[in-house]
């Protein structure tokens, strides 16, 4: 488990603008791997998939109505569930890694004060909130200082229990190779523990999210349910819980349809499907890594299945092998491998610390300020000046404006609007018009275009291609279909300050699950 995990957790904002946050609602987006990773046909039935253990919350989750789908009345929990459930690798991970620190210090006998830990969290707030006081930020209640803490008592314990054990100067703490040493330290100090989290075998004990056993000495920590959730709820900005309420609602409409076809998905059958997946990629690049690479989670692929499976047995429809076949020809640069880079101008709509949008002036302000750029950009004005004086985006402004990571026709994690209009430019150089992502307003110039290396085309009949072909394209037909299906659903969501008092709440009574 590497360090960086830890200071991961306290970015509040992402940290490129045109990719979805740390902690989102779950995203309809397709798996962009290459063609060679197939993902098998689901063939699992309610009977015949395991039952995963429900997670256990203490106390019970609230039952307060949240939205209504079609007259459907959907209680609070679900929102809360989903959202733990959704975001579970993220979140489980930095907490495990907190407990980690508890074993750790209490097996060195590391005292950690709390001057140190306040001299860590002022450390995170000046990168989280450049400017502000802890006061200001109390007041503005943007950021959860309770989460804050905890995160900086999590980063302070590893210095600590490195810079003892390593006796480091406080003149070289901050050395770049002391960084580095760092990682390799901390993914020492945890291997001496077994971990054993939800979804993985072996599981943890029935109901819980994670357990930690000491390996030397049988002690073990349990990390429940309410547990993860209280702490991913220090993390999800306002903006998110909207979104995570759409998604929801989408989620219903499906269900809804499919008791309405007399279908159903097994309550088993989710995470049996990703069960599978990682037993087809094993080994150090296995499914968890494919999902990272592609810019989605493991638990975002298995809502795209889920999905996927809702639009069959809903419909009863399937796609044809002609079907795939027209797919393929439209999309066949995608999947003989061809990539681009861009740079970007970004005009933000939306706080970078809540994720809310603006006010309808700091809409009009946004609007006229990236009118302002496309006119400059009109008369001859460089764009990486621009980039550098006019973006938003304090990341890839300081490389004017240029986007590191190369992207294909979908997938990878890119805002799919923003990808769209980025793919859509067709020579190098070329600029789009301003386009509006969930994120603001762009200016897009194409910086490269990589044509697919292979230089014949593969047997795309062959089992391992046609899957993954087969795969994208009902995806696809799913989104067209979902998309559809909502126009015609009457979707009541609560008023986004119900939504927003959730995160002030507490989950936790009790920091573990007992033991039946």
């Amino acid at each position: 488990m590497a360090g960086h995990e830890a200071a991961d957790l306290a970015k509040v904002a992402p940290s490129d603008s045109t990719q979805e946050p740390v902690v989102a609602a779950p995203k309809e987006v397709s798996p962009a791997a290459p063609a060679v990773a197939p993902t098998p046909a689901a063939t699992s039935t309610q009977d015949a998939a395991p039952k995963q253990a429900p997670l256990v919350f203490h106390p019970a989750l609230p039952e307060d109505p949240v939205m209504t789908v079609n007259g459907e009345s959907v209680p609070a929990s679900r929102l809360l569930r989903m959202l733990l459930e959704e975001n579970f690798t993220a979140g489980v991970s930095n907490i495990v890694l907190a407990r980690l620190l508890d074993l750790e210090l209490q097996r060195t006998g590391t005292a950690l004060p709390d001057s140190e830990i306040d001299e860590e969290l002022l450390t995170l707030v000046s990168g989280a909130a450049p400017g502000k006081t802890l006061a200001e930020i109390q007041v503005e209640g943007k950021l959860s200082l309770k989460h804050l803490r905890s995160q900086a008592r999590t980063n302070r314990g590893w210095k600590k229990l490195f810079w003892d054990s390593q006796k480091i100067p406080a003149d070289q703490r901050t050395e770049q190779t002391n960084t580095f040493i760092m990682q390799f330290f901390m993914k020492q100090a945890v291997e001496k523990y077994e971990r054993r989290v939800r979804g993985s075998a072996p599981e943890p004990i029935a109901g819980a999210a994670a357990q930690i056993i000491d390996r030397t000495t049988g002690n073990e920590i349990v990390v429940g349910a309410s547990e993860a959730l209280d702490f991913l709820m220090g993390l999800v900005r306002n903006g998110s819980m909207l979104d995570a309420a759409t998604e929801l609602s989408k989620h219903i409409v499906m269900e809804q349809l499919m008791k309405n076809a007399g279908k159903s998905i097994g309550d088993g059958e989710p995470a049996a499907w990703t069960a599978q997946m990682r037993a087809d990629y094993p080994g150090m690049f296995g499914w968890d890594q494919i999902c990272r690479l592609r810019g989605t989670t493991p638990e975002r692929e298995q809502e795209r299945w889920w999905r996927t499976q809702a639009w069959k047995r809903s419909t009863g429809q399937s796609l044809s092998d002609e079907q795939v076949d027209a797919f393929l020809a439209q999309h066949k640069d995608f999947f003989m491998g061809k990539t681009k880079r861009a740079a970007h101008i970004l005009v933000r709509t939306r706080d970078e610390v809540t994720g809310l949008s603006f006010t309808e002036s700091g809409q009009a302000a946004a609007l006229k300020k990236i009118e302002l750029v496309q006119r400059k950009l009109e008369e001859g004005t460089d764009f990486g000046w621009l980039a550098e004086n006019y973006s938003d985006d304090s990341v890839t402004a300081k490389g004017q404006g240029r986007i590191g990571q190369v992207f294909k026709e979908w997938g990878g994690g890119l805002d799919p609007v923003f990808q769209k209009a980025a793919w859509d430019l067709e020579s190098v150089g070329q600029l789009s018009a301003p386009v509006k992502s969930q994120f603001g307003w762009h200016i897009i110039r194409m910086d490269e275009i990589t044509p697919p290396a292979a230089k014949q085309e593969p047997n795309w009949k062959e089992a391992s291609f046609w899957k993954s072909i087969r795969d994208e394209a009902e995806t696809f037909a799913m989104q067209a279909w979902l998309l559809g299906c909502m126009k015609d659903a009457k979707v009541e969501i609560a008023a986004p300050e119900q939504l927003f008092k959730l995160k002030e709440r507490s989950y936790v009574e009790a920091t573990s699950v007992p033991k039946d």
